[in-house]
């Protein structure tokens, strides 16, 4: 069994021979995004969806609690939503977002920034509705259709995810991110050829990420190219050597090419680090000597 694909780079699943997936999302949300939103007055330090802030920046300290906003100002409960996000008091900075969109129902930057702090708090499913609302207002732009495309994705909503890459595509190119995020959905659909189509070309992007290495492996395993699995799998625990998803990947890759004492090293450093981990391997390593009697 391989172990699989992460939430964020997170959390591993084993796999093999069910093969199922979390999430390999090559971008985290990060509240360091923000930029100004030309289109309203005086709103500061809008959470952007875009890497790049466009537009002057100005000082967002201007709000700093709930005293400083008037009751019916819309554009300060915007302001003071950022400026709790910046501090990651997601939950606060929720409240007064919604709270922007009560006063103007068709403020559609506060619902872009409510989406990315939904995300920032783990809570991708809200963000994906707050995605949609800003888009009955005016149409995403392209950033916002990739972010869509990233969240379907996260709420496991796969081949929607692979069709919303696709069609994106069409526009643009995709940049390396939505390339790993269209990999993975074709994994997960187990469509292994088109997921190394996506996943390949961004591997010079991807040198020191550890856990595209140990997906990249995943897909070479699965299209039977079992060396370069090893050399993908080798490459994630030499980035990350306490890996131990990719060092159980690594010595299933190493018996498929009858090396067997490649895979028995990875044992012995399992059975120190994931005893319970390196018994499951031993047994695979074994399982051709062993004898399993069933208790009655």
């Amino acid at each position: 069994m391989l172990y699989g694909i992460e939430t964020r780079l997170a959390a591993a699943v084993v796999l093999l021979p069910l093969f199922c997936f979390t999430y390999l999302v090559a971008q985290e949300p990060s509240a360091e995004n923000f930029s100004i939103d030309t289109t309203q007055k005086r709103v500061s330090g809008l959470i952007s969806l875009s890497h790049e802030a466009s537009g002057a920046e100005t000082d967002s300290s201007a709000f700093s609690d709930l005293s400083s906003v008037e009751p019916d100002d819309a554009i300060g409960f915007n302001n003071l939503g950022v400026n709790l996000a910046k501090i990651r008091r997601y939950d606060e900075a929720i409240k007064v977002l919604q709270r922007a969109i009560e006063i103007d129902p068709r403020f559609r930057s506060a619902y872009i920034n409510l989406c990315n702090v939904y995300d920032m708090a783990d809570r991708p499913e809200e963000a994906l509705e707050a995605l949609r609302k800003a888009v009955e207002l005016s149409p995403f732009s392209p950033a916002e259709r990739g972010k869509e495309c990233e969240l379907l994705l996260l709420v496991e909503r796969n081949q929607e995810s692979v069709n919303c890459y696709t069609n994106l595509g069409k526009t643009a190119p995709l940049d390396a991110t939505s390339q790993v995020n269209l990999g993975v959905g074709f994994m997960r659909l187990e469509k292994w050829s088109e997921a190394d189509r996506f996943m390949e070309p961004v591997e010079p992007q991807m040198q020191y990420n550890p856990r595209y290495f140990n997906a990249l492996g995943m897909i070479r395993y699965h299209t039977k190219h079992y060396k370069a699995a090893v050399e993908a799998f080798k490459q994630a625990v030499e980035l990350d050597p306490e890996r131990k998803d990719a060092r159980f990947n690594l010595a299933l890759a190493q018996l498929a090419i009858q090396n067997k004492p490649g895979a028995l090293s990875q044992y012995r450093f399992l059975s120190e680090s994931d005893p319970e981990l390196a018994q499951e391997l031993y047994r695979i390593i074994y399982r051709d000597k062993l004898v399993f009697v069933d208790s009655k």
